[in-house]
């Protein structure tokens, strides 16, 4: 003890309470600290929110964190919530999968230690798809642990290492503060352009976040015309860039909007007199008719959000106002199947039938080939109905041609071995594309009930957001491009109105059409 204390004077006899020299080295770090912290106090003093684009909202200010410099600030105690109070690694705050020499493969953490793994860029190349990978993978399932303005101030917070802790957090750190300040810039634009919605839903994040930017970017330039260089700021102008470039071109939904016309869409099959009022579904080309149900429903598919599939929120009434595309997916999805079902058993000879089937199994075909598995299988799904299925004499005699598509479509989207063929079939398919929701929703299900939230007394299970997140990344794949389709509204208006029973109404036709022991010759 007596050995331990006689050395720390020595530590801090260059404090700059103190009265002994500096060494060249830390002169030139104290001037650099006192005009940064000038410029940042005059910014945030005339900072004008009227040039900011922003709705009047309370401005968040920034973390009351300097550079880790010497600096005649009063000491403040460690905050219980900061990154920087953070403990040494160990396996109370993170536990790796293999080992920490594979720093991005996280079983478990503290929000803390997760956000300083996501803002350490890996020093060698050969590290960087990892590190690009647990970027992608924290961003799309953050939601299930994290408030985005929590997110948002610690990792804002990971730029300025606090003034209170002094030079021997310099010395423990083992990445340089200008690899944190560049990772935490590339992580913002990555979560800005990536998850773009996060922000316009949230006013106060957007503004934070600009307000970031100004403050940064003003001291960035202001230092750059002192010193003719640029500082450890220099990733800045790059935030700044990205974040201006994203705004003016929009969200990735707006691509996909109706009123936007896609370039060089294909032709539109019509009939030959055009439709009016008294066009029906029959009489629509069956092509084209595939056509509208796969663009109709992308215009859903790509709006669909990472949170919307997160803590089962499609199945829960409190969450089900955060999965509305989803919902709205699934809507559709049994809509169109029921109204399937509906036009067989409203045919009331059996040759109306075998016409209605006939035209059904021709629109699934064309909807395999469109990739629009999602449409297809709520045909298959009709045709399995209970009170279809029985309808033997109905199936009797179809073409064989239609009986060979028939087949192909069940086998492709046949749901035995865990849905083996379907997951084959779409592993194979291009964008653009439209996968079965149901099956991937399942899939979240058994992750979301079969792993806990936390585990090693309160640590983020990430093991389970990494589960999670290759669910959520096979549903979202296929966004990248659209269908060079042209959406028709009366082609749909028709579809949409197609009529709709009840299933006990089905169920009360179907007995109608082909009773119970009836005889061929019974059947109409």
């Amino acid at each position: 003890e007596a050995g331990a204390s006689a050395a720390q004077p020595k530590r801090t006899a260059s404090a700059p309470s103190g009265g002994s020299e500096l060494v060249p080295a830390q002169k030139k770090r104290r001037r650099q600290s006192e005009a940064y912290e000038a410029a940042r106090a005059e910014d945030l003093r005339n900072l004008d929110t009227t040039a900011l684009p922003l709705s009047p909202t309370v401005i968040h200010p920034l973390p009351p964190f300097t550079l880790l410099l010497p600096h005649k600030t009063p000491f403040k105690p460690p905050r219980s919530d900061s990154c920087w109070n953070e403990a040494e690694s160990g396996t109370w705050n993170i536990v790796y999968n293999v080992s920490p020499m594979r720093m991005y493969d996280i079983r478990a953490g503290t929000l803390n230690k997760l956000v300083e793994v996501l803002t350490t860029s890996p020093p060698f190349l050969k590290d960087m798809d990892a590190y690009n990978a647990f970027v992608a993978m924290f961003f799309t399932t953050y939601r299930a642990f994290a408030d985005p303005m929590v997110l948002l101030d610690r990792i804002i917070e990971r730029y300025y290492p606090p003034c209170w802790a002094g030079p021997a957090l310099h010395e423990r750190m083992s990445t340089p503060l200008s690899r944190i300040r560049y990772a935490v810039c590339k992580v913002l634009v990555h979560w800005f352009t990536e998850h773009y919605h996060d922000f316009t839903f949230n006013r106060p994040l957007l503004h934070k976040l600009r307000t970031f930017i100004h403050v940064e970017s003003r001291a960035h330039d202001q230092a750059q015309s002192e010193n003719g260089e640029g500082d450890d700021r220099s990733s800045i102008p790059v935030l700044r860039g990205m974040v201006l470039k994203k705004e003016k071109r929009g969200t990735y939904e707006s691509m996909y909007d109706p009123s936007v016309i896609v370039e060089n869409p294909l032709k539109p099959i019509l009939p030959e007199k055009g439709i009016n009022k008294d066009t029906t579904f029959m009489v629509l080309d069956d092509l084209e008719i595939a056509r509208q149900l796969t663009i109709a429903e992308f215009h859903i598919y790509v709006q669909i959000k990472p949170v919307e599939m997160q803590n089962l929120a499609w199945s829960k009434p409190k969450l089900k106002h955060t999965a509305p595309n989803i919902l709205h997916l699934i809507n559709h999805f049994n809509t169109f199947s029921m109204q399937c079902v509906t036009m067989i058993v409203q045919a009331s000879t059996l040759k109306e039938r075998k016409v209605v089937i006939e035209k059904l199994v021709n629109i699934a075909n064309h909807l395999m080939e469109l990739r629009s598995y999602n449409m297809a299988m709520a045909i298959k799904a009709a045709f399995n109905h209970a009170s279809v299925h029985r309808l033997k004499f109905t199936f009797q005699g179809l073409p064989k041609n239609t009986v060979k598509m028939a087949t192909a479509l069940h086998e492709a989207l046949s749901t035995e071995n865990n849905n083996q063929a379907i997951r084959a079939t779409v592993s194979q398919a291009i964008s653009p594309c439209i996968p079965f929701l149901g099956i991937y929703l399942s899939d979240l299900t058994f992750v979301e009930d079969g792993n806990p939230d936390f585990i090693h007394n309160g640590l983020i299970n990430f093991r389970k957001r990494e589960l999670e997140y290759i669910v959520i990344r096979q549903i979202l794949a296929f966004k990248d491009r659209t269908y060079s389709l042209k959406l028709v509204p009366k082609i749909t208006s028709i579809i949409d109105k197609l009529p709709l029973l009840t299933d006990k109404e089905i169920q009360q036709l179907s007995l109608k059409l082909e009773p119970r022991k009836a005889q061929k010759k019974d059947i109409k």
